[in-house]
């Protein structure tokens, strides 16, 4: 195969974290990233023998190479993937999925057996839970009590103390395995902010360092997203000919921008979508279109979400694809579609509101509204999106199916539906806690939780947010640190 990117700097084999059960620990690799982008690595080596593939599924190889990727997605770190196996096609799997990911190197290792056999495993979940001996990590958990490698008479505790973890013979061992991981959790937090950093200093110079990317005719422009691709970034907004702002109505037309990330030059400017515009498979109606979205789905295509508004009927949210070596748009657009308990439907306020009423809400029903409004994010391999219905006041957890074109509604967060929550962000927590933040245009930000996804705490303000306004707040994750952003009425107090 061959490689996307050349390999030099310092190259790290990561260990592979478990929890407690042998599962997965897949919110450890964002940490894991982190420290190593903190420390100056260049790479990172997985499923490698440090990282323990004698001990993974085929499954659990291809799940955590998905996560790396995740992760290291829009940082420098680059990902090395050891696809080797001692059976072939599980080999050719794993290199298959390494080339689409965009691996930098994908090493094979030999066939690897013990003097028994069988393939060696190491100390999966050492030291909370005794090593499972020639075993799966089931036969383990369903033997609790059974003390490891009962076979070599020298390295069994007493029988009184058969379920506590091995720690005489084997405390070496565990150590040399586990200190880094120890050391990653234990280390003293940086701090976030250099000394003496003052914020309106900074946002000074990000303001300075602004670039225009709309057409020299645009008089406002709203609502942007983007994504970096390569050496560009792919940006698309809500724009308007006539006023500043967004209230120009159906003369408001959605774009996209490509911009050089090296020179900060805009290259293009693509038309995405306006008002009774005719495309090769049905001409939109008389209405803005706004609240543009956009998402990499294959190597060299984007994919634009917009909400048509007509005055008279009901919102509709299309999509485009973009292709990036002709820079062109398709001819056609096609209607994004929105799963709910009741079924699968066009991508309508109606539905969305139903559902939302079948959860207990009691907010009456617009025609108009709906947008997928947050950044798409991605975790154990699924993304993931909040809807929202901003005149319907109106919230709601989703996940992007496959295809690229069906939002399932996974839970509704409107309470308490006595305020006026309207706009949201979310994310996930690292213990796997999913938390929002909600504008309120009856007061200040509010913040919910979930530990499913599904069921959500009632809506509550937070000390840290004292003084916020109704605008759309940002809640994400870079390098292993959140950023939540929102509009306060009030500057916080410089630290001196």
């Amino acid at each position: 195969m061959k490689p996307i990117h050349s390999l030099t700097g310092l190259v790290a084999a990561t260990h592979t974290p478990f929890k407690s059960d042998g599962s997965l620990n897949l919110a450890v690799v964002e940490t894991q990233a982190a420290r190593l982008l903190a420390a100056g690595v260049s790479a990172a080596f997985i499923n490698g023998t440090t990282g323990e593939c004698l001990s993974l599924s085929l499954e659990e190889r291809r799940t955590l190479a998905q996560r790396w990727f995740e992760v290291a997605r829009g940082t420098d770190l680059k990902i090395s993937v050891h696809v080797g196996s001692n059976c072939l096609p599980d080999a050719r799997a794993l290199a298959t999925q390494a080339e689409q990911l965009g691996a930098t190197r994908s090493p094979r290792l030999p066939r690897a057996t013990s003097s028994r056999g069988t393939s060696t495993r190491s100390l999966r979940g050492a030291p909370t839970s005794p090593p499972p001996r020639r075993s799966t990590r089931c036969d383990a958990a369903a033997n609790p009590g059974q003390p490891p490698f009962p076979d070599v008479k020298d390295m069994t505790q007493p029988k009184s103390e058969t379920t506590r973890p091995v720690k005489r013979t084997l405390t070496l061992l565990a150590t040399l395995l586990l200190a880094p991981l120890a050391a990653l959790h234990a280390a003293d937090k940086p701090s976030l902010l250099p000394a003496n950093w003052d914020p309106a200093q900074s946002g000074n110079r990000v303001m300075e360092g602004l670039v225009r990317i709309t057409a020299p005719h645009v008089k406002g422009a709203h609502d942007a997203q983007f994504v970096c691709v390569g050496k560009h970034a792919y940006i698309v907004s809500t724009d308007n000919d006539v006023q500043p702002g967004h209230s120009a109505g159906e003369r408001e037309y959605c774009v996209l921008s490509a911009v050089n990330l090296r020179t900060l030059t805009v290259e293009q400017i693509v038309p995405l979508a306006k008002s009774e515009q005719a495309f090769a498979n049905v001409t939109l109606p008389k209405g803005m279109c706004f609240v543009p979205r956009i998402l990499h789905i294959a190597e060299d295509t984007l994919r634009c979400y917009f909400a048509s508004q007509p005055s008279d009927q009901e919102a509709v949210t299309w999509f485009r694809d973009f292709d990036m070596r002709t820079r062109q748009f398709e001819p056609s657009i096609h209607k994004a579609k929105l799963k709910t308990a009741a079924g699968t439907f066009d991508m309508e306020p109606r539905h969305f509101h139903a559902d939302a009423v079948a959860q207990g809400f009691t907010k009456p029903p617009v025609n108009q509204g709906l947008y997928i409004f947050d950044s798409f994010k991605e975790f154990d391999g699924r993304r993931y999106v909040a809807l929202n219905n901003f005149p319907g006041k109106q919230n709601a957890l989703a996940v992007l199916h496959d295809d690229f074109a069906t939002f399932e509604v996974i839970g509704h967060y409107n309470e308490p539906q006595s305020q006026q929550l309207s706009e949201s962000a979310v994310n996930r927590l690292p213990d796997g806690t999913w938390m929002a933040i909600v504008r309120n245009d009856a007061g200040n930000y509010h913040f919910t939780t979930s530990q499913d996804g599904k069921t959500w705490s009632i809506a509550e303000p937070k000390p840290f947010v004292p003084n916020g306004l109704n605008s759309k707040p940002t809640f994400d994750k870079f390098g292993g640190v959140y950023y939540l952003g929102w509009q306060s009425c009030k500057l916080p107090p410089v630290a001196k």
